[in-house]
């Protein structure tokens, strides 16, 4: 059999080295190993060390983990989409529709949709 990964919008945030009060702020899993000052991650795994480059992800579940720039970019692509974007048209265009909990759905190009 084959599978195809269902569409979802993540949110994530690359680790630079230096963006340390961004990542703080996303993800409330993480800390700085003050004897390394290396970027760790409380997962539901253990804690995972993130290295510059790394992505920061947050999963459907509002998990944190650190992700692989090559694997991310395999993964994932950009949807031009900026938190508080209230333009619907340009969410339409993007596929993108959004309820008032503030949760997003994702559309992948060719679907049909209804609105009333």
């Amino acid at each position: 059999m084959k599978f195809r990964r269902k569409p979802a919008v993540i949110e994530a945030i690359q680790w630079n080295g230096e963006n340390i009060k961004e990542i703080l702020e996303f993800a409330d899993s993480s800390f700085i190993d003050k004897d390394s000052y290396t970027l760790k991650i409380e997962t539901l795994e253990g804690t995972w060390t993130a290295e510059r480059g790394d992505w920061i992800m947050k999963d459907i579940n509002d998990e944190f983990y650190p992700c692989k720039p090559d694997i991310f970019d395999e993964t994932y692509e950009t949807l031009g989409y900026a938190s508080g974007t209230s333009d619907f048209t340009e969410l339409m265009k993007m596929g993108i529709l959004g309820n008032a909990e503030g949760e997003l759905t994702y559309f992948p190009e060719g679907s049909k949709i209804t609105l009333k």
